[in-house]
């Protein structure tokens, strides 16, 4: 890795996952080994927050880029007006009104895209508007989570993969204890939000045990609540951890976010 101009410190944020990341402004430290130095600490901890920052969507498309492929959002309506590879996360529609679908959106756990063949590698979500009040974002860690698997689990779960779906009919088939890609830990991999079940298993029966397998993920030693503030740059690796929105603040106070995906 090349050498960067700029020295940052990493304070964890939870027991087993999770850094808080001072010392970059991620629009002026623009550099290719700024954003290797990123890629290599967000496998590490899972999820990273940057405090403080000042982005336009041509930025987080930038630094997107040097991370990995990006892609125009599924959801037209809410893509950047200028550019599309970035997203809006709100509870507004067009016009400032509470949009209902942006209020409840994403508030069953997941993690992004785990309908497609290839799985991304990770979501960059930086707030513009946040409630006063709580708004909070919630992740669970599921390299943890294998890590502290019952024999029973482990027994019920080693050789299973987990089927998802969305109503485009986009299917993508994935081993349910999987191998991250960068960091090699082993991990569970399950989405219950696109999550149908799993192979050669009655769906009654695949379901019952994927609820089982996130009740056992979001327990306290696994679980971290982000509680935005505005300037936030809150990434997160999408296979090493399940996050959904909390729905837990006032519908009246605008929350909005600029978003993309990198695969």
């Amino acid at each position: 890795m090349t050498t960067m101009s700029v020295s940052p410190t990493v304070k964890p944020l939870a027991a087993s996952f999770g850094a808080e990341i001072e010392g970059i402004d991620l629009v002026r430290d623009d550099s290719q080994a700024v954003a290797d130095w990123i890629g290599q600490t967000l496998a590490e901890y899972g999820v990273v927050v940057f405090h403080d920052q000042k982005m336009r969507a041509q930025d987080i498309a930038r630094l997107g880029r040097q991370l990995g492929h990006i892609e125009p959002h599924v959801f037209e309506q809410y893509r950047h007006e200028e550019v599309p590879e970035v997203s809006y996360v709100t509870n507004r529609d067009a016009q400032g009104n509470i949009d209902a679908f942006g209020v409840t959106r994403a508030s069953m756990w997941h993690f992004d895209e785990s309908y497609k063949p290839q799985l991304p590698r990770m979501t960059m979500l930086h707030a513009l508007q946040v409630p006063k009040v709580k708004g909070g974002t919630e992740f669970a860690d599921m390299r943890a989570a294998h890590d502290s698997m019952s024999p029973e689990l482990r027994a019920k779960v080693e050789n299973l993969i987990s089927v998802f779906r969305v109503k485009t009919g986009q299917e993508a088939h994935h081993p349910t204890v999987y191998t991250h890609p960068i960091s090699g830990r082993k991990l569970l991999l399950i989405s219950p939000q696109h999550q149908v079940g799993f192979e050669g298993m009655e769906n009654e029966e695949g379901l019952a045990i994927m609820y089982e397998i996130q009740e056992h993920a979001i327990k306290p030693g696994h679980y971290y609540y982000h509680n935005w503030r505005v300037g936030d740059v809150l990434m997160w690796d999408q296979v090493a951890t399940i996050h959904r929105n909390a729905v837990d603040s006032d519908p009246n106070e605008p929350r909005t976010f600029l978003r993309t995906i990198v695969q």
